[in-house]
């Protein structure tokens, strides 16, 4: 509605009067206060949505003004009046406790922030400035790996948990002075949330670059650089990221949506961060955070005005110590016109479990690590030894999603079950267990012991317990494709499983002893000397609720090890 008031400002042709939508804001906004008073039904029984309500409300408003729009006096004492009580209710019924916090508890101190800096200075709300912006900072540290990647093991809830930080950064780093002195002067004592508030002042750092002292120390801003890296590094050639873990679509704040191109019906490209990083180079200001987008996102826009065309200039490249790449595939092993391993290098995220081997024509991504750093496995899945392949840009082997939670008990844990990913699986066996029924959905206990064996330029190793006995995968990159082996004692059939992209036609060789994939310009070859091949009809989900059918490739074997290769 804020972008419409600003595109009729200019040009009505075709298009409603400018006051149109700003009325239609302001309706929509009374309409909700009108029909959800405070604690009362569905919209007020998760903070976390109380939270980012709040803060898009705030956001939308201010577009509305720097576009020159201009509301009557009732309707803003009315939308402050529930930003305030908002903001109550968040400091209220904060989602913390002793043992574990998550994305929940972020977006909660991230919507009482917003609130805090919109409103004018009291008491009460200096308290809620200070707390929120103590417990960003603590946050960060806790919930992003020191390599910037978030602890639930998922990549998506690095996209959600990332856009409150930058946002909520950005925010802090555009306080006016009078607003910013509430960090000193506040009086802790008035503070009766949990966790505690410290005692006044908030501690001011004073960056590299940066115009004002704020309270990120640097650390901190390497750790939001290395973020946008972590999303770099995770985008396939095709512009989707690795889906590891949960994917629901939940956004913190979505200014532009991006679709699938060619589809009549519009559906949101929820597999494209690229906003993301860009946002964090924006903020930053740093070619380090950098996306390599071909535009600028909207979302880069508003956070460099948010920030007052940002006061953090700090040095965001990594540290050789934090490093996550390592080096060129130069001089380690002979390269030949054509060879996929031109231009190598890896990106290494032992704390998430995350290896990605990168060149021009080659992006590999294997998944070996711990469910999450709580050992709770909210939005982690039976995926050690996964991995997604692409070869000359096209996605041949990817992880099939998440699909949905609550509504389908029996599809949620489908999709989360280890025959679903791209990895060695033994019927009516898991790698890690989950409780039956609906308090079980949320939920996975960590005993695979997933351990990296070798990580090398163009060879991996791991291995998980999660069977009892130990099954241990290696790969290596070739000439023309990956060349891997599978080792497990267990007893039971074992089916080594490859989840194929939608885009792809699969085709069974006669004698079963091997399979192509064919598009349009190539074909590639999963072969193998043990066991037996056969397709099977399988699913795909982009998105939240988003379902396709696609075929699932499995190589049967009764034999403790077998060798295959994917090639072109």
């Amino acid at each position: 509605l804020a972008y419409g008031f600003a595109v009729t400002s200019t040009s009505t042709q075709g298009l409603d009067a400018p006051e149109v939508y700003a009325n239609e804001f302001r309706n929509q906004i009374l309409d909700f206060i009108a029909t959800n008073p405070p604690r009362f039904g569905v919209n007020w029984a998760c903070t976390m949505d109380v939270a980012i309500r709040a803060a898009n409300w705030l956001v939308s408003y201010d577009l509305f003004h720097a576009f020159g729009a201009r509301f009557d006096a009732e309707f803003e004492r009315e939308l402050m009046r529930s930003v305030y009580q908002h903001g109550s209710h968040i400091i209220a019924n904060l989602e913390w406790n002793n043992e574990a916090v998550g994305n929940h508890y972020l977006a909660d101190i991230v919507g009482l922030l917003f609130v805090s800096a919109y409103l004018p200075r009291a008491a009460e709300t200096d308290l809620w400035l200070a707390f929120s912006v103590q417990e960003l900072v603590k946050e960060v540290g806790h919930q992003f790996t020191p390599d910037g990647a978030n602890f639930e093991a998922s990549t998506s809830y690095h996209r959600l948990c990332a856009e409150m930080v930058v946002y909520a950064t950005a925010l802090v780093l555009g306080l006016q002075a009078e607003k910013r002195s509430a960090l000193t002067s506040y009086d802790h004592r008035m503070h009766r949330a949990q966790p505690l508030l410290h005692p006044a002042p908030i501690p001011l750092y004073s960056g590299v670059g940066q115009h004002e002292p704020s309270p990120f120390p640097d650390w901190y801003i390497e750790r939001v650089g290395l973020m946008a890296q972590f999303t770099s590094n995770t985008t396939r050639p095709d512009g989707h990221i690795v889906q590891i873990g949960d994917c629901d679509n939940g956004r913190f704040m979505k200014l532009h949506p991006s679709y699938v191109p060619n589809d009549p019906q519009l559906p949101e490209d929820q597999l494209d961060h690229s906003h993301l990083a860009s946002a964090i180079g924006a903020l930053l200001d740093a070619p380090t955070a950098q996306s390599g987008a071909t535009f600028e996102h909207v979302d880069s826009c508003v956070v460099r005005r948010l920030a007052k065309k940002s006061r953090c200039g700090a040095d965001t490249s990594p540290s050789q110590s934090q490093s996550t790449t390592r080096g060129e595939a130069s001089g380690e092993f002979a390269v030949t016109p054509g060879d996929l391993r031109e231009g190598l290098h890896l990106a290494a995220y032992p704390s998430f479990g995350l290896f990605i081997y990168k060149s021009p024509r080659v992006y590999l991504a294997i998944r070996c690590g711990r469910g999450d750093i709580n050992q709770i496995g909210n939005h982690a899945h039976n995926d050690n030894l996964s991995f997604e392949l692409a070869l000359d840009e096209i996605s041949l082997i990817t992880d099939p999603g998440t699909y949905v939670y609550t509504p389908s008990p029996e599809m949620r844990n489908r999709f989360r079950a280890t025959a679903m990913h791209n990895t060695l699986a033994i019927d009516g066996r898991e790698q890690n267990d989950w409780s039956e029924g609906r308090e079980g959905l949320f939920s996975l206990r960590d005993r695979s012991k997933p351990k990296v064996i070798a990580c090398q330029l163009t060879h991996f190793v791991g291995e998980h317990s999660g069977f009892g006995s130990p099954h241990r995968r290696e790969i290596s990159i070739t000439q023309s494709g990956i060349h891997a082996r599978d080792r497990c004692e267990a007893e039971g059939i074992k089916k080594i499983v490859f989840h194929v992209s939608p885009s792809l036609k699969a085709s069974l060789a006669r004698n079963s002893t091997s399979v192509d994939l064919i598009n349009d310009s190539h074909t590639y070859r999963l072969s193998s000397a043990d066991g037996e091949w056969s397709i099977a009809e399988s699913y795909y989900s982009r998105g939240y609720g988003s379902l396709t059918r696609t075929p699932v490739i499995t190589l049967k074997t009764a034999s403790h090890s077998a060798a295959w290769a994917i090639d072109i």
